[in-house]
């Protein structure tokens, strides 16, 4: 082994050793390194900090490397016992609490504890003295550990995995200053990944959970959650039967074909509320919302709200031919409270009548009614509305929608009244965005200043709002009478006098050190260089230049003053004929970045060739591991892998397609 191998090895071992005893956090966390790197010298001080003698950032690199192992160690040893991978108790342990858990309480009590004394970077792209890290593990490297926790484990899980991160990383992330740190930007990749995996109807409540913690982490106003340009989801693909005329649903009853194809033909408009905005489809739209408004009206609810299936139950009961065969479409069994969450619903003819007389059925259709009637008349800039369009019938339209919801029990008046309330904000919310999106934020009141005790001078008394000392509201100080004002008699406070004095040089202030006009270009360009950093793997769309015209305004204007001939090698400056513009900008100001600056270019292309040269070098082994032809000319199969091992494989496969990812 390498030796930086050996000392991840030795991390490995002590932590194994150190899990199974009965102990805080910061007992194995500190136990575990002082073992692993020798002479480290890691004590926790008496003010909360951790004090160090040897630990270097070469050892700090060494840990990060190892922690990520050790997950997928526990991870494969979890897999191979066959138990959920949060659940999973080492075999000799002496403690109940699952040894996942344990272990990453112990990296967040790293990640949260800062050292007494900085560990020193190397020399940045800037030259010159390198920076410092003042913790053991960075927040980034903790979020690392949970999204390889939430990657190598099943969806059920992840379930699990993602619920430690909501109890945990809320509060600990609240600390990262920037939206775009490689902390959140890590954890939003990690929940994005997990949203893919899980099913929109199945996992519906676990997809909420996410989006709600997404909200929690980001601030109200970032550019990912807003939906500036208001885009819908329009391609969900709603099938409707071919009702003949003499069909009958599940109940018996003989089905209105005109009714249903009215009914879920008004599922256009409401998955795109912007085609009501033409005048032919809003027409239409009224007179459809009418027909099955009346109908609504005329049928009676049997089925009362939450309970979406009781009707299956009441079609066993009575018996025939009609309730087995309602049986038969619900699915044979009473659904369980958990389906009656799903708010996906089957179109089929054979329902369409069981499900006007189910109250769930019809406060969702009428929540989405009422929804696309605000969208009409609560517009969006970005609405498109032809000249001359009147939305005639739209306010007696709502007025019968919500008089639907109060008629509908159980705690029908409160339900229409909850509605109207999140579309009151919904209103409020569209006209932010019309104007803007302005920020949210606003910094803190500076403290107001303690009142002075009694019998102060008359010149601190006024500083601090003419106060005599007592506590409560500052006391207005009697205008000196006479001649002049109070300057004049000689009575004014130190604070006017000082405001009306005039300094002896007037221009000293425009040529103080401290005023800083202009930023040199080689520091202007500092967050253009961490974005393009291959290292910090920072997507294109989340870039401190895409989508800031500000940004690129000032950047174009500080290259033109000191390297004006790296704009006429932009492309966007001679052809600006396909492909987006802005894109083509943004790229010509990396490429002028790296033209200025060899010394980060030449880093980035080292630190691509040894990515390469790693991919290379696990391709040689992979083609090592091949099998060989048998003796009689065929391939000889392979050696089925323990399951123990198996986990470990896909880890290593996962390694090998993170090299390549960051090859590119």
């Amino acid at each position: 082994l390498t030796p930086f191998e050996a000392g991840c090895q030795a991390v490995r071992t002590a932590l194994a050793s150190q899990l199974i005893v009965d102990q805080p956090a910061s007992s194995i966390a500190l136990r575990s390194l002082n073992a692993a790197f020798q002479g480290a010298g890691l004590n926790l001080t008496g003010g909360g900090h951790i004090s160090r003698q040897a630990f270097t950032e070469h050892d700090r690199q060494v840990l990060d490397d190892a922690l990520r192992q050790f997950t997928m160690e526990l991870v494969s040893q979890a897999v191979a016992a066959g138990q959920p991978i949060m659940q999973y108790t080492l075999p000799q342990s002496k403690v109940a609490e699952p040894c996942l858990p344990r272990f990453l309480s112990t990296v967040q009590w790293l990640a949260e504890t800062p050292l007494s004394e900085p560990i020193s970077l190397p020399a940045g792209p800037q030259g010159g003295a390198g920076a410092s890290v003042s913790r053991l593990v960075d927040v980034a490297g903790y979020c690392r550990l949970l999204e390889d926790v939430l990657e190598l484990g099943t969806i059920r899980d992840g379930e699990d995995s993602f619920a430690y991160m909501e109890a945990r990383l809320v509060e600990l992330l609240a600390r990262e200053a920037s939206a775009n740190s490689p902390a959140k930007l890590c954890v939003l990749r990690s929940c994005n990944n997990l949203l893919r995996r899980l099913s929109k109807s199945q996992d519906l409540q676990l997809c909420g959970r996410i989006l709600i913690f997404i909200a929690r982490i980001y601030p109200l106003g970032d550019k990912s959650g807003v939906n500036l340009h208001g885009t819908v989801n329009s391609g969900l693909v709603l099938p409707v039967d071919e009702v003949a005329p003499d069909d009958v649903d599940s109940s018996g009853e003989p089905i209105d074909a005109k009714l249903y194809a009215t009914f879920w033909g008004l599922q256009n408009v409401f998955k795109n509320p912007a085609l009501a905005l033409a005048q032919s489809v809003w027409g239409k739209l009224v007179a459809d919302l009418g027909t099955v408004l009346d109908e609504l009206d005329r049928r009676k609810v049997t089925v009362k709200a939450g309970h979406s299936f009781a009707a299956s139950a009441q079609a066993q009961q009575a018996g025939g031919p009609a309730g087995r065969a309602a049986m038969a479409v619900d699915g044979g069994h009473a659904a369980t409270a958990a389906a009656a969450t799903s708010v996906k619903y089957l179109s089929s003819s054979r329902l369409f009548g069981l499900q006007l007389r189910d109250a769930g059925f019809r406060r969702q259709f009428l929540v989405q009614c009422a929804a696309a009637l605000h969208a009409v008349r609560k517009l969006g800039k970005n609405d498109k509305v032809p000249v001359g369009s009147k939305f005639e019938g739209a306010d007696e339209l709502a007025t019968r929608v919500y008089a639907a919801m109060s008629k509908t029990e159980d705690c029908g008046a409160d339900f229409a009244a909850a509605v109207r309330h999140v579309l009151a904000h919904e209103s409020e919310w569209v006209d932010w965005k019309n104007a803007g999106c302005p920020p949210f934020d606003r910094p803190p009141l500076e403290p107001l200043a303690a009142p002075g005790p009694a019998g102060a001078s008359t010149a601190a008394g006024a500083e601090t709002g003419g106060s005599s000392g007592a506590a409560g509201p500052p006391i207005k100080r009697r205008r000196v009478a006479g001649k002049g004002g109070a300057v004049a008699a000689g009575g004014g406070t130190a604070g006017f006098l000082r405001q009306i004095s005039v300094p002896a040089d007037q221009m000293a202030g425009l040529t103080a050190a401290d005023r800083k006009l202009m930023p040199a270009l080689r520091e202007f360009a500092v967050p253009i260089i961490e974005d393009m950093d291959p290292e910090s793997c920072i997507d294109e769309e989340y870039r401190r230049l895409h989508n800031n015209k500000v940004f690129v305004w000032k950047t174009l204007r500080m290259m033109a003053r000191s390297h004006l001939s790296q704009l006429a090698g932009f492309k966007s400056v001679q052809s600006t004929q396909g492909g987006n513009h802005a894109e083509q900008v943004e790229r010509d100001i990396e490429q002028a970045v790296l033209n200025i600056y060899p010394d980060v270019r030449e880093r980035f292309e080292a630190y691509k060739k040894q990515q390469e040269e790693q991919a290379a070098a696990e391709q040689a082994a992979n083609a090592a591991a091949e099998p060989t032809a048998g003796p009689d000319g065929q391939e000889a199969a392979p050696e089925r892998a323990p399951e123990g091992e198996a986990a470990a494989a896909a880890a290593e496969g996962r390694d090998a397609a993170m090299a390549e990812a960051g090859e590119s």
